[in-house]
């Protein structure tokens, strides 16, 4: 089942296909509590926060059709969050404030939103409520930053296998940007925040990893071959084999 939140709604076409494609398996997440703000703060992706790091690529961003990164979990297993009793909200947010990626060359200038949607992969259990999500490229062409949140208002419990952020780089096709490559920076990551109300004191992770659900159909063909082991050995016993 996938889920699909469009932040941006105006698509421009292009002639190429080709697309800058991030994939990034987190084995670990990062955990953190703040008295201050009587919140945690659960990290999928981002190395500097105790999780996953954060690739380099290279590319000419007015030569690309789009860009993607998807944070997937491992083999086996779907992110699962579950927010605290005493919660009232969780923010899924895509920077702190900004995941930057930075090429060589990069002034800190004016920038441009692209449109941008974000994709959940195999998600179940309570809806979001609000998206500010977004993707926006600095008009040389040289940093590329992943921004906004999405949210779920009071108690919320859902998982999902993996959530992709996409961003439509089509409108910067006629800028004849140079090609760079794009570095990280430190504090690029994407969080889970669990704002409390009530008493300080850490509740623990919002976020774990819990072993996933097979499909209906991979439930069914389950049943099927066990039913088909069970009556050939019936059919063994009648005939008097061991």
């Amino acid at each position: 089942m996938y889920k699909t939140l469009t932040a941006f709604a105006i698509l421009v076409s292009a002639a190429t296909a080709s697309a800058v494609t991030l994939n990034v398996t987190t084995t670990s997440i990062g955990h953190s509590y703040s008295p201050s703000a009587n919140s945690t703060v659960d990290w999928i992706f981002g190395s500097f926060w105790g999780s996953a790091p954060a690739p380099t690529f290279t590319a000419n961003l007015s030569q690309e059709q789009s860009f993607n990164l998807t944070i997937v979990a491992p083999t086996g297993y779907d992110f699962l969050v579950v927010s605290a009793p005493n919660s009232i909200g969780m923010i899924l947010s895509f920077g702190s404030p900004l995941s930057m990626w930075i090429a060589s060359g990069w002034d800190g200038g004016l920038r441009d939103f692209v449109p941008t949607s974000v994709t959940f992969t195999g998600f179940s259990g309570s809806n979001w409520t609000s998206n500010s999500a977004g993707i926006t490229i600095d008009q040389q062409g040289r940093a590329l930053m992943a921004e906004g949140s999405i949210s779920w208002s009071g108690l919320a419990q859902f998982r999902f296998s993996s959530v992709s952020i996409t961003a439509d780089l089509s409108s910067l096709q006629n800028r004849g940007y140079s090609t760079g490559t794009f570095s990280p920076d430190l504090g690029v990551g994407f969080s889970f925040q669990n704002v409390l109300t009530g008493p300080l004191g850490d509740p623990g992770p919002a976020v774990t990893f819990a072993t996933a659900v097979p499909e209906v159909g991979t439930l069914t063909l389950l049943s099927f071959g066990l039913l088909l082991v069970a009556g050939s050995a019936r059919a063994r016993k009648l005939r008097g084999e061991a």
